[in-house]
């Protein structure tokens, strides 16, 4: 899907559709996943699976993939698969979850990984308005689930931050 979504001559809603359906059932079947750590990584288990399919979004074409996404979000079950779909609309460039978004990020009883997911798509939502938010978890020292990977905040605090300062360079 991610390949198939930086294609130039890829029909949207070929491809958004069935990422959304996928992402969906990822977002419903990963409940129990927080906190698991994974070799290699900074994140839980869930969040780099859910990282998979977020990374994916700001690729499709935002007049296709929002009015799915916000259709999808009205069929969410709970607390939990809203955030995915808040994350998910976020990545697309989606200024109006910013607020939910934020509130995610400041949570102290959210994951930690699920927080750093929610500050990465606050970054793609707002862009340069996210910068003040970024930067603050620029040196954070939340640990996440594997103590020997960085911080989660830290880590997509900068790499968030270096693509909104890249676009603005170009």
């Amino acid at each position: 899907a991610f390949l198939l979504s930086r294609a130039e001559q890829v029909d949207n809603q070929r491809v958004a559709v069935p990422l959304i359906e996928r992402f969906a059932t990822a977002a419903n079947d990963n409940a129990a996943k927080v906190g698991v750590p994974v070799s290699g990584s900074d994140l839980s288990r869930k969040g780099g699976e859910m990282l998979w399919f977020l990374r994916v979004f700001p690729y499709l074409d935002a007049s296709t993939t929002v009015p799915l996404l916000k259709a999808a979000m009205t069929q969410a079950k709970d607390q939990e698969a809203k955030r995915w779909w808040l994350m998910a609309l976020g990545m697309t460039g989606d200024k109006t979850v910013g607020s939910e978004l934020r509130a995610i990020v400041e949570s102290k009883t959210e994951d930690v990984s699920v927080r750093a997911l929610a500050l990465m798509a606050y970054g793609y939502a707002l862009e340069e308005e996210a910068l003040p938010l970024l930067r603050s978890y620029e040196n954070d020292p939340t640990p996440g689930p594997n103590p020997y990977a960085p911080s989660p905040l830290r880590n997509r605090s900068s790499s968030t931050t270096a693509k909104i300062l890249g676009h603005k360079l170009r």
